[in-house]
């Protein structure tokens, strides 16, 4: 199976795993910040982010457009 597939989260489940890690992100600034940037997949109407993908938005500063699919 892809690695994408098996590492790649929506920004719910994103959000969801951060809130574990004690980080509070919205799933909404997330999407907003991966289309603000590029750094997501597009499958139809679902948005997956890698691990390296979600690290980028994360980062202090405006990370630079990654991969797009």
């Amino acid at each position: 199976m892809s690695e994408l597939l098996m590492e790649g989260k929506t920004p719910e489940n994103w959000a969801k795993q951060l809130l574990e890690h004690g980080v509070r992100v919205s799933p909404r600034l997330l999407r907003t910040r991966a289309r603000e940037t590029g750094n997501y997949y597009q499958i139809g109407n679902l948005m997956l982010l890698s691990p390296e993908q979600i690290e980028a938005l994360l980062m202090p500063g405006r990370p630079q457009a990654d991969q797009r699919a």
